[in-house]
């Protein structure tokens, strides 16, 4: 399979609420390959010209003001996480999956003439998460990726079984988080076999919340196994194929 963007287009829709319970949605459109959520603090970190800046805080109307400098807001300039420089997504993403889960993120801020350090706790997730999440994909094969919600990833079927193409951080299950699973092919969920990417996605939906899942992997020789939970959906998801 030929992917024309082999780490996807990651669209991101929010409903927010306002005065008299009116819903207005907001949709930005990010490119993985430029951008990161710092999931602790919901915040989208997008890389341009200029360096690291904050684009969006999730659950939160871009532009709105916040005094406070323990929290992150649209417009922040990233400086550094945990004393490195950081002026690419890809050092930031770096220095981020050397931390362990239950350490300390420090991230280097600089807002207008004022510069701090905002703190977050590695897997502490806030609970106001996106509602909704749009997955727009190029490829120019016929067989189109799955999105394995439960999993967090998209995979695809080929000659020799069914291989995840890439993992979307955002939705990735806690015990998946810093491990290197990308191109590797599932084996086995429960120590069930699939032929097809859809009978995976099929079987996954059909498990309850809080049931287990035994993951089994493998690349070139190497297996790893995680033991899963499936947990709440975050929200709708919805794909959209351009062949």
């Amino acid at each position: 399979m030929k992917f024309l963007h082999h780490i996807l287009i990651v669209t991101i829709g929010i409903s927010l609420a306002q005065p008299l319970h009116a819903q207005m949605q907001r949709t930005m459109t990010f490119d993985a390959s430029t951008s990161f959520m710092l999931r602790e603090l919901n915040a989208m970190i997008v890389q341009n010209e200029e360096g690291l800046h904050v684009e969006m805080i999730m659950g939160q109307p871009s532009g709105d003001s916040n005094p406070i400098t323990d929290e992150l807001q649209r417009g922040d300039l990233i400086l550094m996480m945990n004393g490195k420089r950081a002026s690419e997504v890809s050092v930031l993403r770096e220095t981020y999956e050397k931390l362990n889960k239950g350490d300390e993120v420090k991230i280097g801020v600089r807002r207008g003439e004022s510069r701090f350090i905002v703190r977050a706790i590695k897997g502490d997730i806030p609970e106001n998460v996106p509602g909704r999440m749009v997955l727009s994909i190029d490829t120019d094969d016929e067989n189109a990726p799955t999105l394995l919600a439960e999993l967090g990833v998209l995979v695809s079927d080929n000659n020799s079984g069914i291989q995840i193409m890439s993992v979307l951080e955002p939705m990735l299950p806690e015990e998946l988080q810093d491990q290197e699973i990308a191109d590797f092919k599932i084996v086995s969920i429960n120590e069930k076999t699939f032929e097809q990417a859809q009978s995976v996605q099929a079987y996954l939906n059909s498990l309850d919340v809080g049931a287990a899942i035994e993951l089994e992997i493998e690349k070139n020789g190497l297996a790893k196994t995680f033991e899963l939970t499936k947990q709440e959906s975050r929200g709708n998801v919805r794909m959209n194929i351009d062949n």
